[in-house]
């Protein structure tokens, strides 16, 4: 599977090519801390005529010069805002940890308003509304935090004790810490009404597996959950399983349930 680009969205700079007339837009949105960078590589493993794109939350990689979200609610919102222009077409969310935090809720602000929405909405390592949220890590001593950092796996050794790369990693990791630890989704929320498929890890020491349980009320069309083997950080181990996954799920998704997504209405 080859042919697909990516777009590193949030300041708009675009990463290369893109299919003139796709067949499907895939946005990846990544974890806390992080950035585009985490999804490296996987726009090539998607089929030809699939236009992915890697965002940028604020603060890094195409969107560095604008202002961190201090809620889940108001990345939606900054998302909503800078990709309305690329919902013209069919279009599914993929999102890690936060990141997933911020697709499933911008999937269910574009259904309020009557929009176009995705067709379907992947979530990695993202608890389900109502189970209770870790406790809060944004608050945590440098030494502590560079523990849990450890611990959570995925992050280099480097980064953790070279005091210049701390320096600058710690603000915006604190930044977005505060955004996961302070979501509280809501339990009665409207089902999306395009399909949904939730992700884990089998040692995630971040998010216990457990905590995924609990997402088929939040969908019309609810796929499956699968656990991966790997902690939280599985993505970087299992790319292409993982996409596979995500091919299969949103080919049958469009098959088997009227996607909601409808054309915007042209002006000239």
């Amino acid at each position: 599977m080859t042919g697909a680009h990516s777009d590193k969205v949030g300041g708009g700079t675009v990463g290369g090519p893109r299919p003139a007339e796709p067949e499907l837009r895939l946005f990846l949105f990544h974890h806390a801390g992080g950035s585009s960078s985490v999804f490296e590589g996987w726009e090539s493993r998607f089929p030809a005529g699939w236009d992915v794109r890697a965002l940028d939350a604020p603060g890094r990689g195409a969107a560095r010069s604008a202002k961190p979200c201090t809620t889940v609610e108001e990345l939606a919102g900054y998302f909503r805002d800078h990709l309305s222009l690329s919902f013209d077409r069919p279009f599914s969310f993929f999102g890690h940890s936060m990141g997933a935090m911020v697709a499933y809720e911008l999937a269910r602000r574009l259904q309020a308003e009557g929009g176009p929405q995705p067709n379907w909405v992947g979530l990695s390592a993202c608890r389900a509304p109502g189970q209770p949220a870790a406790r809060g890590q944004h608050g945590l001593s440098n030494e502590d935090l560079r523990a849990w950092l450890a611990a959570a796996g995925g992050t280099d050794q480097l980064v953790l004790h070279h005091p210049l790369i701390w320096k600058m990693l710690e603000p915006l990791l604190r930044a977005d810490l505060r955004v996961v630890d302070s979501w509280q989704p809501t339990v009665d929320a409207v089902p999306l009404r395009g399909a949904l498929s939730v992700f884990g890890a089998q040692d995630d020491r971040v998010l216990a597996h457990e905590k995924l349980i609990g997402w088929q009320p939040f969908t019309e069309h609810y796929v499956a959950s699968r656990l991966f083997r790997g902690g939280h950080f599985y993505l970087q181990r299992q790319a292409d399983l993982i996409i596979r996954w995500i091919v299969a799920d949103i080919s049958g998704s469009r098959r088997v349930c009227a996607t909601p997504w409808t054309s915007p209405a042209k002006t000239r």
